[in-house]
Order: C-alpha cells, then sequence, then structure tokens
C-alpha cells in the first residue's frame, strides 16, 4: 500500500528562509493526517543544525512543522548558544524568531551547569544571562549531581559572575549550610571561603570568611554591582583549644580586584 512517505538518504541539507541550515544523513517526507498537500518532513541520524546567528544543535532525529515554523529536536540533544551548552532529550528551534526554547534544558557554561527547568535565558543589548527562581546551580557534570548550591532567586552572568540570594549548599539532597547572599566572580575568589587545619597552640581549627561587596554602580539589567569599591568581611573561626572567634573588617576593592584590609577585632571564648 503506497502511504504517500519519501525517503532519501546520503548528504541532506535543508536551508531555511533565513539561512539557517539543517543536516543529516537520513530524511523521510510523511503525509500529514487528513491533507494531502501537507507534509511533516522528519531528519533522522546525525542531525546538525547551524544558523546565522550562532547556535548549533545535535541530535538524533529532527522534525520540521512548517505550520509553527518551528524544529523539533529530539534523543540526545545538545544545543550550544554563545558561551553556553544546553542538554536534554528535546527541544525546540523556531526558525521564525530564531529562538531556542531551552526551559527543559540543562544548560552549562565553564565552570557551571544550570538545574533544568527553573531558569529562564533573558536577553539584552548588553548580553544576554540567566535569571532563576528557587533554582540550583552545580559543577558536577552528572545526571544525578553529588551537590547543588540553590538560591531562592539566582542571577548567572556567563563569563563573569553569579548571585544567589538566601543561597543553600545541598550535598547528598541534604542541606549543610544556609548564606543570606552570595555573588561569586567566575575568575575571582570565593565570597565564602573556609580554611581548616591544625596548629600545635590552637589545636584544629576551621576559619570561616565571608565577603559582602558594596558601593560603585549597579546594573539596571540584573540588579548585580558592576564595580564595587568597597568589601565587608565577617570572620567566624573554630579553635579546638582557644574556643571561637568572631570579627568584622572592611577594605577598599583596588583596580585589580584585590582587597586592602584593616585590622579586625576577634573575640576569643575559651
Amino acid at each position: 500500500m503506497d502511504t504517500g512517505n519519501l525517503e532519501a538518504t546520503g548528504n541532506i541539507r535543508v536551508v531555511t528562509d533565513k539561512g539557517d541550515t539543517i543536516l543529516s544523513t537520513r530524511a523521510i517526507a510523511e503525509k500529514a493526517d487528513g491533507n494531502e498537500d501537507s507534509f511533516t518532513f522528519k531528519m533522522l541520524d546525525n542531525v546538525r543544525l547551524r544558523t546565522t546567528n550562532g547556535i548549533e544543535v545535535f541530535s538524533d532525529q529532527a522534525t520540521i512543522e512548517e505550520a509553527t515554523k518551528s524544529i523539533v529536536f529530539s534523543g540526545d540533544v545538545s544545543a550550544y548558544q554563545g558561551t553556553a551548552l544546553h542538554r536534554s532529550d528535546s527541544v525546540t528551534y523556531n526558525y521564525d524568531t530564531r529562538k531556542l526554547s531551552t526551559n527543559q534544558l540543562r544548560t552549562s557554561f565553564a565552570p557551571v551547569l544550570l538545574e533544568a527547568g527553573n531558569f529562564r535565558a533573558i536577553e539584552s543589548p548588553e548580553g544576554n544571562y540567566y535569571q532563576g527562581t528557587n533554582a540550583g546551580v552545580t559543577t558536577h557534570d552528572s545526571a544525578t549531581p553529588n551537590f547543588w548550591l540553590r538560591g531562592e532567586e539566582v542571577t548567572v552572568l556567563p563569563d563573569d559572575r553569579i548571585r544567589f540570594r538566601n543561597m543553600r549548599l545541598y550535598a547528598g539532597g541534604r542541606p549543610i549550610l544556609w548564606l543570606p547572599g552570595l555573588t561569586q566572580k567566575f575568575d575571582g575568589e570565593f565570597n565564602y571561603r573556609p580554611t581548616p587545619g591544625f596548629r600545635s597552640n590552637w589545636g584544629p581549627y576551621l576559619l570561616n570568611q565571608y565577603s559582602h561587596d558594596f558601593g560603585g554602580l549597579r546594573d539596571v539589567r540584573t540588579g548585580l554591582l558592576s564595580d564595587p569599591t568597597h568589601q565587608l568581611t565577617w570572620h567566624g573561626d573554630l579553635y579546638g583549644q582557644r574556643g571561637v572567634g568572631l570579627g568584622t573588617g572592611c577594605g577598599i576593592l583596588c583596580s585589580k580586584g584585590e582587597s586592602e584590609f584593616g585590622n579586625y577585632l576577634r573575640i576569643l571564648h575559651p
């Protein structure tokens, strides 16, 4: 029985009216139900999309839907958008608006991965960024990461910094640390720095340093400080032989990104 389907193999190439190119090694044109003049075009095996605005998608197969002007990729999907890598088993690209749907994708760019479904990509002339609510971030590239940093609100600027509000650190599904906020540059020191060790006059110890930047200009897009001028640091230290040390310090941020701190008060409770 003739189904009206057409199949082709070889180096298949489809170009949209805006210059985006889809490549594969096999393709099937299937007649749509109830409409003899309409076909659904499926591309199979080694599917690759290359757009003129820098998006690349790799998948096992793709379905071109002319009615919605979209391409649905399925199977093992990897999508590259600028410095970000998205992974999922399904993703949709609209070749009319030239938008990539990233709602159900796990997004990564060195050195972090974003939790799928909880982030939205925001485009702006100054640069794209990601914003999430009750969202998680990890550096463990696994289907089941060992740990997550979660925040009530998370803002990520690729290749720049990440900010958490009400940050919780989860390890093995259990919360082990809470901070009211954390802003971290990808190429800078951590705002929270725990330092364990041992000394003969202190015994075992754990030094905790938590810093917060302030002053300078605030980015109207994201609410992040673009050039903070000062840094306030809290110290909460635990000493096996000397008790608890508490203190604060304040410094001026230099043009090289370093901090010049004065002395801070440390109160010891034996």
